[in-house]
């Protein structure tokens, strides 16, 4: 069965004119992912050329956790110029910033809000791992044994805490 979707076309530059779109541009090589954004629950595709990047820069942990994010309709973006929810942003934004600040880049992030607000984030820098929110708890995922010697295979309630711990671990 086909259901209606609503479509958004991002263009890597402003137009003023239809005349103006580079269709010629906007055909992404077949070398390259994160482009398009499917949104099952909102409906809604999402085409974003200038997104796109490398697939061999796709990390392992990425792909690997890319299908449970996308099998149960969460929103998921991908790509060099990572979208995050303003959700996540609320919860951990100055964590990010100061993550960005030590090399992390935000690869993927989902929000779902149906589901108790759930989220995940996950980045790349000079190791990979995943940040999440569950039923209001804060966790880092990773290799177990990393995350046991770090004090991080635990939930945390407290978000000050929770972004203290990583930092802690990532700089240390």
């Amino acid at each position: 069965m086909q259901e209606r979707r609503t479509f958004e076309l991002r263009l890597p530059r402003k137009v003023r004119t239809y005349e103006q779109i580079p269709w010629a541009e906007l055909l992404p090589p077949e070398d390259v992912t994160a482009w398009l954004t499917v949104d099952r629950e909102g409906k809604r595709l999402v085409v974003a050329p200038a997104d796109a990047v490398p697939d061999d820069a796709v990390n392992d942990a990425e792909a690997n956790d890319r299908q449970s994010a996308d099998d149960r309709g969460h929103v998921v973006r991908t790509g060099a110029r990572q979208t995050i929810a303003a959700q996540i942003r609320a919860d951990i934004g100055p964590l990010l910033q100061e993550l960005a600040g030590l090399g992390y880049q935000v690869v993927a992030s989902a929000y779902t809000p149906k589901r108790f607000g759930n989220w995940v984030v996950d980045l790349r820098g000079p190791s990979a791992f995943r940040m999440c929110k569950d039923r209001s708890q804060f966790l880092v995922i990773a290799d177990r044994r990393v995350m046991e010697q770090a004090g991080l295979w635990r939930s945390f309630d407290d978000p000050e805490e929770f972004a203290h711990s990583v930092l802690a671990w990532v700089a240390g």
